[in-house]
């Protein structure tokens, strides 16, 4: 696999499951609003538990990480979170203007915490 290739696929695992997390968390959100409650260390806390599970469900379907380069990977943990923080929030800008209730992930940081750690435990455990 092209290592261009390789980066817009783990990329696209990455968002496609962020967001795939995101409309569930919508969807069932009147039913956790105790679980996702307003203390935002208890929120960082779910966030950094669901980003984990989301990575190694991730690592089910995706057990191969597709950037073979390890400096690159390494960039890749770092740049990845906050540019998926910025399409997060910018979801988030269009759903406000349909209307939409927003939950926290919606948002750059929770967003970005989320993808911190679903990007880390891809980044440890793939292959």
């Amino acid at each position: 696999m092209e290592l261009s290739t390789g980066i817009v696929f783990e990329f696209l695992i990455q968002l496609l499951t962020e967001v795939l997390f995101e409309r569930l968390f919508r969807m069932l959100s009147h039913l956790f609003n105790w679980w996702l409650a307003d203390s935002v260390l208890l929120s960082f806390l779910n966030y950094i538990v669901l980003g984990s599970l989301a990575g190694g469900l991730s690592l089910l379907a995706f057990p191969k990480h597709y950037i073979p380069d390890p400096t690159l990977k390494l960039d890749y943990l770092l740049v990845a979170p906050l540019t998926i923080g910025v399409i997060m929030t910018l979801n988030s800008y269009l759903l406000k203007k349909k209307g939409v209730k927003l939950v926290k992930m919606d948002s750059f940081s929770y967003g970005t915490i989320f993808a911190l750690f679903m990007s880390f435990i891809r980044f440890v455990y793939a292959k």
